[in-house]
């Protein structure tokens, strides 16, 4: 039984090494890698820079504020509270600032508020609109829609009536 667990070993040895058609890829060489990992190129090192202050708060009334300030002069600092808390028109106000300097030595600091009238940045690095963007934007303010709100965050603006709908008018028939 030995002899034949043997022969049956050598047999299916012998098998595996020769091509089942003609054609057929010979036997891989044992010593061939089966992956080979790709070559990475060496990733560029930033700089670690410490952390000089860092807070976090949170309060039960849904105020929040937070900061850091970094050895390399990066600084952000924001704080938040939630504003008509229990109305259908809560809304949470947002005021924060950052500032870091450019790459060719600039300081940037940038004053922003974000609330229910959307967010607003302000910055001396930041563009300015032209004075007829402007004039644009106090008209639509002063002539928008008056708005109801409809649930917590949410305001649909109040219009008439929805028009009919198209019809297309009736084909007048041919005359043979």
């Amino acid at each position: 039984m030995y002899t034949l667990t043997i022969l049956a070993t050598v047999v299916c040895a012998v098998y595996a090494q020769t091509p089942i058609y003609p054609g057929a890829p010979g036997p891989i060489p044992a010593a061939a890698p089966i992956y080979a990992p790709k070559q990475i190129a060496p990733q560029q090192q930033y700089p670690y820079y410490s952390i000089l202050r860092q807070s976090n708060d949170v309060g039960f009334d849904g105020s929040f504020s937070y900061g850091y300030e970094t050895e390399n002069g990066i600084s952000e600092s924001v704080s938040g509270v939630l504003k008509n808390p229990g109305t259908e028109v809560e809304a949470q106000e947002v005021h924060g600032s950052y500032s870091y300097t450019a790459p060719d030595g600039t300081p940037i600091t940038v004053n922003w508020v974000a609330d229910e009238n959307g967010f607003r940045a302000e910055g001396a690095h930041i563009p300015q609109a032209s004075p007829e963007i402007q004039r644009s934007i106090a008209y639509n303010l002063a002539n928008a829609a008056p708005v109801q709100p409809v649930g917590p965050g949410i305001a649909r603006p109040v219009v008439g009536p929805s028009p009919a709908p198209f019809r297309y008018p009736t084909p007048i028939p041919q005359r043979r």
